[in-house]
């Protein structure tokens, strides 16, 4: 079965991150590409536990990161959001009328 093109972006990145910070993960876990099927992938995760525990707390760290990014994100355009105004509440001006 292979593995969906998001996850295996994800993954991918995660042993990016294995190679740039000199960690175990990368020397065990093969690079997914679009033939990788996920027990080629998951063996040495499950076999070694040093790599597991690297890979479980790069992605706890991504998921963690992601829920606070979530959290703390102020969208500048939220006073626009929603009817707060009474329907017909703005009129607009025309400037050829007095009103």
């Amino acid at each position: 079965m292979a593995i969906p093109e998001g996850l295996k972006t994800a993954l991918n990145e995660i042993r990016e991150t294995s190679i740039d910070n000199n960690t175990l993960y990368h020397r065990y876990v093969p690079e997914i590409l679009d033939d990788t099927d996920i027990g080629s992938f998951a063996s040495p995760i499950l076999e070694f536990p040093n790599v597991m525990n690297e890979f479980m707390n790069v992605l706890i760290q991504r998921i963690v990161y992601t829920q606070v990014e979530t959290k703390l994100y102020r969208n500048p355009l939220q006073i626009l959001e929603g009817d707060r105004l009474p329907l017909g509440s703005i009129r607009a001006r025309n400037p050829h009328k007095s009103y």
